[in-house]
């Protein structure tokens, strides 16, 4: 991946630079396709899920599966 989508990580977080990528970047990232991580996602959701609290907006399902999936590929 180029700099420039480093750089805006740091800035947007990882999950919001995911519609940037190309199809080749997606897979290299979580190493599944765009329809894998959609029936993975699919699948967990409901367990990711949290309720609104009074303080900020819960991180999203996809997000949370996404962030998972970096960190589980970092340290496998």
């Amino acid at each position: 991946m180029d700099k420039r989508v480093y750089e805006k990580e740091k800035i947007h977080g990882e999950f919001t630079l995911m519609s940037e990528f190309s199809a080749k970047q997606f897979a290299n990232h979580f190493r599944l396709n765009l329809r894998q991580f959609n029936e993975v996602h699919r699948l967990v959701q409901n367990s990711l899920y949290s309720e609104v609290c009074n303080a900020q907006k819960p991180i999203g399902t996809e997000e949370k599966l996404a962030v998972f999936l970096r960190c589980f590929i970092f340290y496998i």
